[in-house]
């Protein structure tokens, strides 16, 4: 693949303007080999070079890297996942600068049919976070390293299911964060009631992972109480025609660099809408509205409230049975109740994947 070839106007949005040219490019492998007829293990190597022009500090290889293990007996089902990714990306709403990124996921997942459309379903997982500024101590302050941590997540529940494709759950979940430093510490814990959502029908799909999170410090830390819904929803349409369209929600908690703040709360909605325009070109158009809440900080009277918008559109057109090119643009303006953070951010971007297959949007 070759990706996000373009002209970067600003590279550090907090730091002295500067601009540059930046391109990536990538080759990889996935390999499955069955064990029978309801076992399989799973791999992928997928290395990347990110090359900047002038911030040579920037380049460099990156990847992403798994192993894999899936069953599926008759009742049971089971899936055991490790990966590592080590990438160059933007940070957050709140830095849109990029820094690497490394994470380590393990997850284990279980699911039981007990009879009838029942399941009962179940699942761990630990992540941990790296984070690195590259050097770039003026547009880093010194402050990326604040947001390493080990995530550890566990879910339990009941699944309903039927046989038109509609599966509702509910379940429990607890969590726990620890944050690598003590400075600007924000540890946490907490539980969270679970609702689930899937439908895949012949026209209209949809899904929902929702949460109702009550989180609390831990060891004195600097997370503020948290209670209220997170999570993420989708619903679509398809025509039997060449249209179709989406809705789509998401809430999460994103932990903050500002000083005086503890997290911000990402918060959005949008649609989007799609036509095809042959047999082998897509053209998709979105819209995004949300507000991003930053939690203050005992003593820190000001609640700083950033509101933004999102407009963008996306041309994909498969070149051959095995390559497709994808090219897009997207203008996100913020408009911040702290005027320093009024901003607005124009992203071109353009792709071509050799691997085969058009590329998910």
């Amino acid at each position: 693949m070759l990706r996000d070839v373009g002209y970067v106007d600003n590279v550090f949005p907090s730091g002295r303007k500067v601009s540059d040219i930046t391109a990536t490019g990538g080759v990889g492998l996935k390999a499955y080999l069955p064990v029978g007829n309801k076992f399989t293990l799973a791999a992928h190597v997928l290395p990347e070079y990110v090359w900047w022009k002038r911030f040579t500090e920037l380049s460099g290889w990156r990847h992403r890297s798994g192993l894999g293990a899936f069953a599926y007996f008759n009742r049971l089902s089971m899936e055991l996942k490790y990966t590592n990714n080590d990438l160059l990306q933007y940070i957050s709403h709140e830095f849109d600068g990029p820094g690497d990124i490394t994470k380590d996921r393990l997850e284990l997942n279980a699911e039981v049919e007990v009879g009838g459309s029942l399941a009962v379903f179940g699942g761990a997982s630990r992540a941990e976070w790296k984070y690195d500024d590259n050097g770039f101590d003026e547009a880093f302050p010194d402050k990326l390293v604040l947001l390493d941590r080990t995530e550890d997540i566990a879910r339990i529940g009941v699944k309903y299911k039927r046989q038109d494709g509609l599966q509702i759950g509910v379940g429990f979940e607890d969590t726990q964060v620890d944050f690598d430093t003590v400075r600007r510490d924000r540890s946490n814990e907490g539980t969270g009631y679970v609702v689930t959502v899937a439908h895949t029908g012949s026209h209209i799909g949809a899904a929902a992972d929702l949460v109702y999170r009550e989180i609390q410090e831990t060891n004195g830390s600097q997370f503020n109480d948290f209670k209220a819904w997170t999570g993420s929803g989708r619903v679509q349409y398809r025509s039997e025609s060449r249209f179709g369209a989406s809705l789509f929600g998401n809430r999460q908690i994103v932990y903050s660099l500002a000083q005086g703040t503890s997290y911000f709360t990402d918060q959005r909605l949008g649609a989007s809408f799609e036509m095809r325009m042959g047999w082998r070109t897509d053209l998709r158009a979105f819209v995004e509205l949300g507000k991003d809440e930053y939690e203050p900080l005992a003593g820190n009277a000001q609640l700083r409230v950033d509101d933004f918008d999102t407009l963008g559109v996306e041309f994909q057109m498969k070149l051959r049975e095995t390559s497709t090119f994808l090219a897009g643009v997207a203008r996100t303006t913020y408009d911040s109740n702290v005027n320093r953070f009024d901003r607005e951010l124009t992203t071109i971007r353009a792709t071509i994947n050799f691997g085969g297959g058009f590329l998910g949007w």
